[in-house]
């Protein structure tokens, strides 16, 4: 009898010492599995991410950029050699003819009392002469037009016919304080895909009239960053695609209340640097 209550004794003590152990693993956030096991930290439940699709929308050079001085003097000196080197137009030879004879009149001008009179050859060198001088007072007549345009001049943001020579990218500010501008982007919706989310979502806040072709239906860049407390989810991974504007205007929704045409440098005076530092990479200046 005394060695059934010593034994009930000696359980009882056991599974007492197991519910203090399990009390106690409970409070510092750990899971204890047996009296035998290690006790093991419990993980948090892992939170899903926020899945988001950009739309990257250039404005392609309309204008080849200034040349600098040195390479504008190492084409001309090209453009010498070339010119020396190569084989002469017929206009160039009959143009060389014609200054041959031309010489040729004026020494038996010289020579000779003319009388006043002009042969075939005559009439034909002041024909050519004639055709020469229609040329270089065309030549002379024609100005380019100037590399600066009216939204140049007047600094428009808003419009895509300044920095001719330069790439342009599209920009949207967001009605809040925090990372207000922002390329065209928004959240994945039920079965779409990446690029539908893209289109959809250029869609909704530039406005139907605006078109752009998509480069590829691969992102060119991704941007992951974490959230403090939002709508239960860790953070938000941002997928870019590029597209190139074809026409169209703007006509913002809602959601957005700004934007602008803006240079690869002068994206840095809107992005954030996180976002600059992510895109940077791969659009060109």
């Amino acid at each position: 009898m005394n060695s059934k209550l010593l034994l009930s004794s000696l359980q009882a003590r056991s599974l007492y010492k197991s519910a203090q152990l399990c009390r106690l693993a409970v409070s510092s956030g750990c899971v204890y599995t047996s009296t035998n096991a290690a006790v093991k930290e419990a993980s948090p439940t892992p939170q899903p991410w926020r899945i988001v699709a950009a739309t990257c929308v250039q404005r392609m050079p309309l204008l080849s950029r200034e040349k600098p001085d040195l390479e504008v003097r190492v084409e001309e000196l090209k453009d010498k050699l070339r010119w020396e080197r190569a084989r002469l137009s017929d206009f160039e030879l009959e143009e060389r003819e014609n200054t041959r004879l031309k010489r040729e009149r004026e020494k038996r001008a010289l020579d000779e009392d003319l009388d006043g009179g002009q042969g075939a050859n005559d009439d034909s060198m002041d024909a050519f002469d004639e055709l020469i001088e229609a040329r270089e007072t065309e030549l002379s007549s024609f100005t380019p037009a100037s590399r600066q345009t009216e939204a140049d001049r007047s600094n428009n943001l808003k419009s895509v016919q300044r920095k001719l020579d330069q790439v342009l990218y599209l920009l949207v500010k967001k009605n809040r304080k925090e990372h207000a501008w922002q390329m065209p982007q928004g959240g994945l919706e039920g079965d779409e895909s990446l690029i539908e989310t893209a289109q959809r979502e250029l869609s909704e806040e530039c406005g139907l009239d605006l078109k752009v072709t998509f480069l590829s239906s691969a992102p060119s860049a991704h941007l992951t960053y974490k959230h403090s407390a939002r709508d239960g989810v860790s953070g938000s991974k941002v997928f870019f695609f590029k597209a190139n504007y074809t026409g169209g205007d703007i006509e913002l929704n809602k959601e957005v209340i700004d934007y602008v045409w803006a240079t690869k440098e002068e994206m840095k005076d809107y992005l954030s640097k996180d976002l600059y530092s992510c895109i940077s990479p791969s659009i060109p200046q």
